[in-house]
């Protein structure tokens, strides 16, 4: 399994698992993307720099930004990603 860490602008980061990418804005898990489900980016809650995290995702339109989930939807889909990594050594 291919695993990568890589910053994609200040305090914006990914973690890739296999197929599964995680973005990190700060510490925080912002969005995911797994084949099953897409690409799913939380409501935010933060400061405008986070936004701009998540307008780098998903393009920022009004339309993207009513796609973004809350929390709890997005922690599911979160656990769902993380669920299907299927690694090897």
């Amino acid at each position: 399994m291919d695993v990568s860490l890589k910053a994609i602008k200040t305090n914006l980061r990914t973690v890739t698992l296999g197929d599964v990418t995680v973005w990190f804005s700060y510490e925080t898990p912002i969005a995911v993307l797994a084949p099953a489900l897409g690409t799913v980016v939380r409501q935010n809650e933060w400061t405008g720099i986070t936004g701009g995290h998540m307008s780098l995702i998903d393009g920022g339109t009004a339309e993207a930004r009513k796609k973004r989930v809350s929390k709890e939807a997005f922690d599911m889909s979160l656990r769902q990603a993380l669920g299907m990594i299927a690694y090897s050594l």
